[in-house]
């Protein structure tokens, strides 16, 4: 067996079967994880309508269980929403490695589907990087908790 031969039998039932499976556990990881982030990042927003419904029931019913379980389901809001945000950034890990296989391969690549707070704040600060603006679809976004967004709200004596 000469090299050329060589090459061909390591590239055709070793390399190329590799290449197949990574890029099937790559977009399959890929979609789970942003699956499993959407499930939690709703199932966050329930907890956070249900703890604040239990936190006035409370105040009405003044029980102090009511006050607790409130706090529970407000806690239980907040994991659950990091949770989410650590299966986005999974989901994006995903999308970046498949993405490196498939320039590899010289096939095209997959857009983002999360934009990350994070992500928006290196857009913002870096508007010259053209190239790759339209590699990111913001859907859906999450906000980091330690985010804030300033209101103005006008003063209603003066008005």
């Amino acid at each position: 067996m000469n090299t050329a031969q060589f090459k061909e039998l390591i590239t055709t039932t070793i390399i190329q079967p590799n290449y197949i499976e990574e890029i099937s556990t790559f977009i399959l990881g890929r979609n789970r994880w942003r699956s499993i982030g959407m499930f939690f990042e709703t199932l966050s927003k329930v907890c956070i309508g249900s703890g604040s419904v239990l936190s006035f029931s409370s105040g009405v019913y003044n029980s102090t269980n009511m006050s607790f379980v409130a706090g529970s389901v407000s806690t239980l809001s907040l994991v659950f929403l990091q949770f989410s945000s650590f299966c986005y950034t999974e989901s994006k890990k995903s999308t970046e490695g498949l993405n490196i296989l498939l320039k590899k391969l010289e096939l095209d690549t997959l857009p983002q589907f999360i934009e990350t707070h994070t992500d928006m704040n290196h857009k913002n600060s870096s508007d010259d990087d053209d190239d790759h603006k339209d590699d990111v679809i913001p859907s859906p976004t999450i906000l980091e908790p330690t985010s804030y967004v300033s209101i103005s709200i006008p003063d209603p004596i003066k008005m």
